[in-house]
């Protein structure tokens, strides 16, 4: 989705504060991401040490 950038004087706190909920949405996102594929990278190694 396109934004048109606004001047910061434009920018009321309610688009201020609905753009820190996405961006803090994405970078939760990411963060699981990222845990899963530890998990799954700790258990790989954990498995394959038992063998």
């Amino acid at each position: 989705m396109a934004r048109r950038k606004k001047n910061p004087e434009e920018v009321t706190e309610v688009e201020k504060l609905k753009e820190r909920i996405e961006y803090l949405e994405m970078e939760n996102a990411a963060l699981k991401k990222l845990r899963a594929l530890v998990q799954e990278e700790n258990a790989r190694r954990t498995g394959s040490r038992r063998k």
